[in-house]
């Protein structure tokens, strides 16, 4: 006598124990047990699987060059042992926890995908993108003719600089101080 086990997706043994497949593609599954005695009588059951999911925080970030941030991975749905992700960043580098950093050099305003791919369904994806903003210096004072001996206190705006590290100051012909008194 017994029943012969059977499953819709994934696999189950002749005892009952049921195992989902990897990954999971449907939301449902139908396990069947049929006697073997009639097999014109059997039942069923509906088991809800939960398919992999994968989600990444931030989903945006602002960076300039050089600067590094982390970016977290969620994985949803996955108990392999497999679990977790792989990183790939369309620019700048990321480590394998997550951490990305931006070209040391960036010519102009532009953007990188970085991208969290599941290991177990390399089907499943998140993406965050990261602006990446040049560093521009632009001196704010407009310099009058001077005459031998005359000073002129220069000031200078940093844009995109996150360290407000300030300036160096130089000169082609006579000296300048550090806070811009030329």
């Amino acid at each position: 006598a017994g029943v012969t086990w059977t499953a819709s997706v994934g696999s189950i043994t002749a005892l009952g124990v049921y195992t989902a497949p990897t990954p999971v593609s449907t939301a449902t599954a139908t396990i069947t047990a049929t006697s073997k005695t009639d097999t014109t009588k059997a039942a069923t059951a509906t088991v809800n699987l939960t398919p992999i999911a994968v989600s990444v925080s931030p989903t945006t970030a602002t960076l300039i060059g050089g600067a590094s941030t982390t970016i977290v991975a969620t994985v949803t749905g996955d108990t392999t042992l497999n679990a977790g992700v792989t990183w790939t960043a369309s620019t700048g580098s990321i480590t394998e926890t997550g951490v990305y950093t931006a070209p040391a050099v960036i010519g102009s305003t532009t953007s990188a995908t970085v991208t969290a791919t599941s290991k177990t369904d390399t089907t499943k994806t998140a993406t965050a993108t990261i602006t990446l903003t040049p560093i521009s210096v632009s001196i704010t004072t407009v310099p009058v003719a001077m005459v031998a001996g005359a000073t002129q206190t220069f000031a200078a705006t940093v844009t995109s600089d996150g360290t407000s590290a300030g300036v160096t100051w130089t000169a082609s012909v006579g000296s300048i101080t550090a806070l811009g008194v030329y």
